[in-house]
């Protein structure tokens, strides 16, 4: 909401010297957000005055242009001046630039020798003054029935000089949308004398047979209209100038008289107004949906289509405007317009908000209706633009017709000690009063309680915690003490603990947390290779779903990391680790029951309540492409191997044993993946995504990951004591055993664990191996070990020794030997 500080002076006794800046500091102080402060005129200097044309001639030049040979009385002497407008005549007042003047840009005004003359000062336009971007010629004064003496300073006649406030406006805050709004809300903090010009307002109406009717058939639409019919408008009357310059220091472009006035209206007491030309009606007006109605062409010129509970201004002819957004291009005012009929109304919030977003039409008026307009401003606004209709251009309201359904706001009890409960300081009883009284509550106390019934302009005061904030913002929040809440220990929490260890662990790793949303539809998994009876396609439908495709809750963390990684790749990026933590949701057969909201479910409700909903256990799934670097500071590739060595030392790290088994599931690669398995179940799967998955992302890449139950992760986990690093050389080694197919990776790695748990720092799978020489039936399995004493320095017949024997006990465990790799 913009304003200039001219008008809030006319509305709000002001004390001297108060700066914009001053009341930008008090609407903070009140909760408002200042856009800006402009101060308008600065940049004008020197003088600018009011001269009339006593003459010009027009003289053709060789560029084409025709130039004006002026001769203009400045009050005191007559000036020869050149102009390239032609929009003037004889005997107009015109704004004159004398020499020395300085204009908006710098621009410095001077005598100057130009087409043949000495042009002594410069007859201005409304841009040249910064009144506007419009160009189409200088300012002539009479057109907008501005008379001054010659030589008097234009700049104040033309009201340049201002201070424009731009003040956001949340949405529950519809009321501060006004000149009336904006003006309350500062004299309640500042106790400055502010008279309501509503109550000024005259809101009779003659009863008229003639008049144009009204009725409201949507009673869900709105529960308020007044038309009022005016006869005798002149078309041809000019919007007086303080009008039109108010209009557009609030941001809006003065367009013609009737339009004028409604705008002006709007900006003064914050009810939007629409005027129809009456003689365009065809019976009464009519606020309803827009039913079996298909299209109107509104007044930006728009043909829109309609929907069936568009909320709509209809006569009997069909609709003819978009209730509360803007009116119809069938009923418009015209140079011709002598009737209007004059509607004010109170459309309700959500319908008009629908409408507006439907048809992406945003206006003022609708900006307006969904904040919320006071419904009693109905019958004042279209008062008083019936008056400045009849005292601008003479014409007479012969009648008003109402239809009005409101019903007064409920008293709302709240206990005494609401404000100290919510807000933390202490408030006496005569302060909430204050503060509630100062923005226009009603206020009684009785016992305990306060009895409390909010102003029609305050639909957003609804309870305790509402009242609460107006006591806080009327006092100012720096009053609102800091207190340190009690620390609070529930003793450990293993299960956030181990959650830290696992996110930590992956960062340092060189994976990246990302956050997705947890919404996914048949497309994710059509493109994961998901088969039709997957049960991770029973999803948890959402009932007002963001995106019609993506409408159910994920099973499974993978979509989304795979989007981050095709998103990423399309745009340059190589190697992409990344990683996710977060809840899925798994789908049972009973839904959730509804219940009423104006008292507590019973116990069986509730225990039914808890029953149907899913299960939502909480995931640990990471993907990664591209490059990698090892401990050894080698540059290789991300694959299966190393992906699977990520999962084993995160359990590690977390003290859980895992076992893996080669597995076939959607969407990993069959011979490159593995199931996951902790105390017999199944929790997870790391390893190669399917290589068809790559192409339909047109990643260019293999794609390695796990995703795994992190829940049943950590049931089985246990505290991990850390052990003292050690600060001597370490011996890497690798052992390569030939086993049978039914021999898993896991069976020797705990093997070689077992060997020695004294200098064996770590054992990671190297390299799994199938086909010749390695005889049907059997692979190759090589394991690369770290051993490190904390104590001596190793030998390397130690490491040898220690490789013999972990070949010997796989030989006697598994049948394996070692393979010859000359």
């Amino acid at each position: 909401m913009k304003f200039p500080l001219s008008w809030l002076k006319d509305e709000i006794d002001i004390p001297a010297g108060t700066t914009a800046e001053d009341i930008g500091q008090i609407l903070t102080d009140l909760g408002f957000e200042v856009e800006s402060i402009e101060h308008l005129g600065l940049d004008i200097s020197g003088p600018v005055i009011v001269g009339k044309v006593l003459s010009f001639v027009e003289e053709p030049q060789k560029n084409g242009k025709t130039i004006r040979w002026c001769q203009v009385d400045d009050g005191t002497t007559v000036r020869g001046i050149v102009c390239g407008a032609s929009n003037f005549l004889v005997d107009d007042l015109v704004v004159v630039a004398l020499p020395g003047a300085v204009l908006p840009g710098n621009f410095v005004i001077a005598a100057r020798e130009t087409y043949g003359h000495t042009s002594d000062g410069m007859i201005c336009s409304a841009r040249e003054l910064g009144l506007g971007d419009d160009h189409n010629g200088i300012i002539r004064l009479g057109t907008f029935n501005l008379t001054a003496d010659l030589g008097a300073d234009a700049i104040e006649l033309l009201q340049i000089i201002d201070d424009v406030i731009d003040v956001s406006v949340l949405p529950d805050r519809g009321y501060a949308m006004s000149i009336r709004g904006i003006s309350r809300e500062i004299a309640a903090k500042t106790s400055w004398k502010w008279s309501d010009r509503a109550n000024l307002i005259d809101t009779a109406g003659a009863k008229n047979a003639k008049a144009v009717g009204v009725r409201i058939e949507d009673r869900n639409a709105a529960d308020r209209i007044v038309i009022r019919t005016i006869e005798n408008y002149q078309p041809e009357t000019v919007t007086p100038y303080w009008m039109q310059r108010r209009i557009q220091l609030c941001g809006m472009r003065p367009i013609s008289l009737a339009v004028d006035v409604t705008n002006y209206v709007m900006l003064e007491l914050g009810q939007p107004l629409h005027a129809f030309d009456a003689d365009k009606l065809q019976g009464d007006i009519q606020v309803r949906s827009a039913g079996k109605d298909t299209q109107i062409t509104t007044l930006d010129g728009v043909e829109r289509r309609l929907y069936a509970d568009d909320i709509v201004i209809a006569d009997d002819s069909g609709v003819i405007g978009l209730a509360g957004t803007m009116g119809g291009a069938s009923t418009e005012i015209s140079e011709q317009t002598r009737r209007i009929a004059l509607e004010a109304a109170h459309f309700f919030q959500t319908r008009v908000a629908l409408t507006s977003r439907r048809h992406k039409l945003g206006s003022e008026a609708s900006r307006r209706f969904e904040r919320g307009v006071d419904p009693l401003l109905a019958p004042i606004a279209s008062a008083r633009a019936s008056q400045l209709l009849r005292d601008i251009a003479g014409a007479q309201e012969i009648g008003a017709v109402e239809v009005n359904n409101y019903s007064k706001p409920e008293q709302i009890v709240v206990r005494a000690d609401f404000a100290k409960r919510i807000i933390g300081s202490d408030y006496s009883d005569a302060e909430i009063m204050l503060a509630l009284q100062s923005v226009g509550c009603i206020v009684s106390k009785n016992g305990e309680r306060f009895n409390i019934v909010s102003p029609s302009w305050r639909s957003d005061l609804l309870n305790e915690n509402d009242f609460a904030e107006e006591v806080a913002r009327f006092f100012g929040y720096e009053r609102i003490g800091i207190n340190q809440p009690p620390a609070a220990f529930g003793g450990r929490n293993l299960a956030l603990e181990q959650r830290r260890r696992a996110l930590n662990f992956l960062a340092q790793q060189g994976l990246v947390e990302v956050l997705n949303y947890p919404f996914v539809g048949d497309a994710d998994f059509d493109r994961l290779g998901i088969s039709a009876d997957d049960p991770r396609r029973l999803l948890v439908q959402v009932a007002n779903p963001l995106n019609a495709e993506q409408a159910g809750l994920r099973t499974t963390l993978l979509p989304g990391l795979l989007s981050v990684m095709e998103r990423n790749f399309g745009r340059g990026a190589v190697s992409i680790p990344v990683y996710e933590f977060g809840t899925v949701f798994l789908d049972k057969p009973s839904s959730a029951p509804i219940f009423e909201t104006n008292k507590k479910p019973a116990e069986d409700d509730i225990k039914l309540l808890f029953a149907s909903v899913g299960m939502q256990p909480r995931y640990l799934a990471a993907l990664a492409t591209g490059r990698r670097f090892s401990s050894g500071k080698t540059e290789l590739d991300w694959d299966w191997i190393s992906i699977l060595s990520l999962v084993r030392n995160l359990a590690k790290v977390l003290g859980v044993y895992l076992e893996f088994r080669q597995t076939q599931w959607e969407p990993w690669h069959p011979g490159r993946s593995a199931a996951v398995i902790t105390n017999g179940n199944v929790i997870g799967f790391v390893g190669e995504m399917h290589p068809e998955l790559s192409k339909t992302l047109s990643i260019s890449q293999r794609i390695v990951g796990f995703e795994i139950d992190f829940d049943a992760l950590i049931e089985r986990s246990s505290v991990v004591q850390v052990k003292r690093q050690s600060n001597l050389p370490f011996i890497e080694i690798d052992v390569s055993l030939i086993v049978d197919e039914k021999v898993t990776v896991q069976d020797l790695i705990e093997t070689a664990w077992s060997s020695d748990l004294d200098i064996i720092e770590s054992v990671n799978l190297s390299d799994v191996y199938r086909g010749k020489p390695i005889e049907e039936g059997k692979k190759s399995v090589t394991i690369n070990l770290l051993l490190r004493s904390m104590e001596r320095t190793l030998r390397e017949s130690e490491a040898v020794d220690l490789r013999t024997k972990i070949v010997k006990l796989a030989e006697e465990k598994f049948g394996a030997y070692m393979r010859d790799v000359n």
